[in-house]
């Protein structure tokens, strides 16, 4: 599995098991599973990658161990928003459309 996401970049997190963490983050850093496993020994770690997010705090079901890290299946890209609003979007494919006819 390939590196999707850089350290600073703003993620969208969407967590099966812990939907209440649902939200934006930032990156802070990228783990491997050597490091998730020495620092949150009491999750299973099943993904070759990993990043540890800003403000992300995850209790753990049996000691109550927190995390603050998810694996890369957890999150997406957060795109840009457009400069375009939907009415001018819309109003500039129009007339594209009509240039062509």
């Amino acid at each position: 599995m390939r590196q999707l996401f850089e350290i600073g970049e703003q993620v969208i997190a969407d967590f099966k098991n812990y939907p209440e963490n649902n939200g934006e983050y930032t990156i802070l850093e990228v783990l491997t599973p050597e490091q998730m496993k020495e620092e949150f020994r009491e999750y299973s770690i099943l993904q070759s990658i990993y990043y540890r997010l800003d403000g992300l705090t995850i209790v753990g079901p049996r000691n109550g161990t927190i995390c603050n890290a998810a694996g890369q299946s957890a999150l997406r890209k957060k795109h840009k928003p457009s400069e375009l609003s939907f009415t001018e979007l819309m109003t500039n494919l129009s007339t594209k459309i009509q240039e062509r006819i």
